[in-house]
């Protein structure tokens, strides 16, 4: 922790976003949202669509990365990272032929920002996939933000 850490204090996500579909998903489409996502990743993000459907299932945001033209697959979660949103992120990410792959989570497994890695060494370029960690800080008890990292 860094000096100008000292007086952040982690708030649970939950307190912002009680439900991951009905509040998170539709705070992270919003256009100033997605731009704090892009920004930490170096990204310009347009938002295409929530809830989009690949096969019987759906992605909860879809973007377009606006230097490129690409797609962009965003699976987001609450909890821990989990195998079953590896799993998602994946599918969609190859249903809907999107260059990018971003997995946002509070906390993420060694073993899965791994694999992250290594899908990026094995990808031809211009494939990129990401793991995110959706903080929500209080700075001096004020009220909490949020924050990616």
């Amino acid at each position: 922790m860094t000096e100008s850490d000292e007086n952040i204090k982690q708030v649970d996500v939950r307190t912002k976003w009680p439900h991951e579909a009905h509040d998170f998903t539709c705070w992270l489409a919003e256009e100033e949202n997605l731009n704090l996502l892009g920004d930490e990743l170096g990204l310009t993000l347009k938002f295409v669509a929530r809830e989009k459907q690949v096969g019987p299932m759906y992605l909860d945001i879809l973007a377009r990365e606006a230097d490129t033209g690409g797609l962009v697959a965003i699976e987001n979660q609450l909890e821990e990272s989990d195998l079953g949103h590896l799993g998602q992120l994946l599918t969609y990410a190859t249903g809907l032929d999107a260059h990018v792959g971003i997995w946002v989570a509070p906390a993420f497994y060694h073993e899965f920002a791994q694999a992250l890695h290594k899908l990026n060494q094995w990808t031809r370029e211009g494939i990129r996939f990401y793991g995110v960690k959706i903080e929500l800080v209080s700075e001096d008890g004020g009220e909490p933000e949020p924050r990616f990292r």
